[in-house]
């Protein structure tokens, strides 16, 4: 649930969000490398419990997993053009678009960020997940 201040905000530019930042210096050399992830739970404790499973996983390893997860699901449908650009386009980014948009989420056929105005909505007769 959203505070109530931010409830009440409904403008460009009032969305909630968040901004992190840290200092650290690194010697002539020497590496740092930074993971942070975001989640989701119902309340406070649920969000303290969440932070701390991940502290014992593999960050690497998790990431690994979500980009091997997807490359399987998008390498389904393979468009080739002399064009890398519009490849790339059409066999990542566009079916990446539709999948997460308009399937799973059920945006409906209008774009799900900024487009005001008239809007179909659609209802699938089966579990798309």
């Amino acid at each position: 649930m959203l505070p109530d201040v931010l409830g009440q905000q409904a403008s460009g530019g009032t969305d909630p969000c968040a901004a992190l930042s840290s200092d650290f210096t690194l010697a002539a050399g020497e590496r740092l490398e930074l993971s942070f992830l975001l989640g989701h739970a119902t309340d406070a404790a649920g969000a303290e419990q969440l932070a701390r499973d991940w502290q014992t996983k593999d960050v690497k390893e998790a990431l690994a997993g979500v980009k091997s997860y997807w490359a399987n699901l998008l390498d389904k449908v393979q468009v080739r053009t002399p064009d890398p650009l519009f490849d790339a386009l059409v066999n990542r980014w566009l079916l990446y678009q539709t999948l997460t948009s308009r399937l799973w989420s059920k945006a409906g056929f209008y774009q799900a960020g900024g487009l005001s105005g008239f809007a179909t909505s659609c209802r699938t007769p089966w579990p798309l997940r």
